[in-house]
Parts: C-alpha cells; sequence; structure tokens
C-alpha cells in the first residue's frame, strides 16, 4: 500500500491528484452559483397557483388547511377532552392588570375573572356521569379512589395532541415564517 500512496493522495502529480483538483473545482462552483427558483408561478394573470419545489400548490388548498384544523380542534376539544360533556366557560369580559409584577400573577388566577370558578369543573363533571366515571375509576370505595391509569393516559395523549394542533394553528396564524 505504501507504494500507492503517492498515485492515491492528493497534493503529488497524479491522475488522482488532477481528478480530485476538478472535482473541489465543480464544488466550488456548484456551492457558490445560485439555484434555480424554488416557487414557480403557474398562473400568471391572478397568481393562485405555483409549484414549490416541484410541488403544485393552489393557494384555495392553503385556505382549506386552516379550515380543516379548525375543524379538527373543535372536533377533539369536544369529543376528546371534554369526552363529550357540554361545559361552558364565559370569557368575554376578562380582567388582566398589566400593572401587576407580583410573581406568579396570571390573568388565569384574577379573582376577578370567573376561571376560579370553573377550574375543577371537568373533574367534576367526569365523576358525576355515569358512564365516564366507569371509564376513569379502577375501583372505588368510601373515601378512596383508584384511577385507570390506561384511560388517563390515553386522555392525557388525546390531549396532547389537541395541544400540538393549537400550536400549530396559533404558529401558522402568528404570521411567521
Amino acid at each position: 500500500m505504501a507504494r500507492l500512496e503517492p498515485w492515491i493522495t492528493e497534493k503529488y502529480d497524479s491522475t488522482f491528484n488532477s481528478l480530485r483538483s476538478l472535482q473541489h473545482r465543480a464544488t466550488a462552483i456548484a456551492e457558490s452559483t445560485m439555484s434555480l427558483p424554488r416557487v414557480w408561478w403557474l398562473d400568471r394573470q391572478n397568481f393562485q397557483t405555483m409549484l414549490f419545489e416541484g410541488t403544485p400548490i393552489a393557494f384555495e388548498d392553503i385556505k382549506k388547511v386552516f379550515v380543516d384544523i379548525e375543524q379538527d380542534l373543535v372536533q377533539r376539544w369536544e369529543e376528546d377532552v371534554l369526552c363529550g360533556l357540554q361545559l361552558e366557560c364565559s370569557y368575554s369580559n376578562l380582567t388582566d392588570d398589566l400593572t401587576n409584577t407580583a410573581v406568579g400573577y396570571s390573568f388565569l388566577s384574577d379573582r376577578r375573572n370567573p376561571f376560579a370558578a370553573v377550574k375543577d369543573s371537568l373533574i367534576t363533571a367526569v365523576l358525576d356521569h355515569p358512564t365516564l366515571r366507569k371509564r376513569f375509576i379502577a375501583w372505588e370505595s368510601p373515601g378512596q379512589i383508584i384511577w385507570n391509569k390506561l384511560a388517563l393516559r390515553s386522555w392525557l395523549y388525546k390531549y396532547a395532541q389537541f395541544e400540538g394542533l393549537l400550536l400549530v394553528r396559533g404558529q401558522m396564524l402568528g404570521g411567521a415564517p
């Protein structure tokens, strides 16, 4: 192998060196050259359809994504998070003291808002509903409840999916790139 080393190593005058030099030059040219456009408009009158990296996209489809996400969120909220229960919280007149700099202050904990009165309403409604009670409680005796961990994990997983979709919606509607 030592005898072949000058012929297969860069910086020695050999065919391999010439090929490697050309390869380095080609890489430098390719890296410094501006690429072709990623967006190509198919409709040059109204600009409603385009190719993005070769994939056709219509603005109607983008609008449909927002509608579909909104419908999915409502369905997940009503069926998965609230378990089909009809719970509501009036939040038309929220109070938020922007001058309150106390550690831990939040409009959620402000006593003038309705959240303190309804913070346990979901668990209370689940325990009051016979079918949901049976689903989420594995065993109970007077003064003691053993929760069905599998059912709770399933609910928590669905809640996490709901939260993830809310984050996607917030990102998309927030005007971020």
